[in-house]
């Protein structure tokens, strides 16, 4: 019923994914929000990264890195999703749902460190 979260091969820490919400859309459907590098590294490097939606913050990768990627599926906001007031996030994801309605939206948890 669940997916399995991004996993790093080197036995690393793992980035914490949250989930945000659910809408009623099926399990397929979901949205990942990526704030640090290190999070959107690894969501890259996952299988979902192929097929799923991949936002992220303009701390994740700069502009200069975003012209020169070749995925389709991530978009990149020009402000800083890091360390700010939750009505930035929720700014942000009401862009997300704009765009990618009633689905799913994993965001990238730095509370534990990164």
């Amino acid at each position: 019923m669940g997916r399995n979260l991004p996993t790093t091969a080197t036995g690393q820490e793992q980035t914490l994914w949250q989930l945000y919400f659910y809408g009623p859309k099926t399990e397929d459907d979901m949205v990942y929000l990526a704030l640090t590098p290190r999070g959107l590294r690894e969501i890259l490097d996952s299988s979902e990264a192929t097929k799923t939606p991949v936002w992220c913050s303009a701390d994740a990768l700069s502009e200069a890195e975003f012209e020169k990627l070749e995925r389709g599926n991530v978009t990149r906001f020009n402000y800083s999703l890091t360390d700010v007031e939750q009505a930035i996030i929720q700014g942000a994801l009401a862009t997300i749902e704009e765009h990618h309605p009633g689905e799913r939206v994993w965001i990238e948890s730095t509370v534990f460190g990164g």
